[in-house]
């Protein structure tokens, strides 16, 4: 239960950036374990699926095709993003860490009320979904 003293910190894109890669579990993870509140950016996939990514497009944090890396985040199907790696371009360490889809995050959450999350809600149209 929180009280009105307590205070609570977000860390941007998960804790991605400087310390983790953006926006992947790795990043929620670790902003969880210093008791913080990591925020994600929520972008939608062609076919609907919603997926924490803060980019519009998708070349900057992941191994998206060179061919594709101008395309927008949500003309791309969830079976494409799920291809992409988003962690070896941060640090070879993180090979293989995924974009994670806001049910996904969810999960990680269920049954720990301690896990909070902020989500800021990118290009997302919530009626259609």
């Amino acid at each position: 239960m929180t009280k009105l003293t307590d205070i609570f910190w977000q860390a941007h894109r998960g804790g991605g950036s400087y310390e983790m890669p953006d926006n992947t579990m790795v990043a929620n993870h670790y902003t969880w374990n210093l008791g913080g509140i990591p925020e994600a950016d929520v972008r939608a996939s062609a076919d609907g699926v919603m997926f924490c990514f803060h980019d519009p497009r998708t070349a900057r944090t992941t191994t998206v095709a060179d061919a594709d890396k101008d395309r927008q985040f949500n003309s791309f199907t969830a079976e494409e993003i799920r291809m992409w790696d988003a962690g070896i371009k941060f640090d070879p360490k993180y090979t293989g860490e995924k974009v994670p889809t806001v049910e996904e995050v969810f999960s990680a959450m269920q049954g720990r009320p301690e896990r909070l999350m902020y989500l800021d809600l990118k290009n997302v149209d919530l009626i259609e979904l």
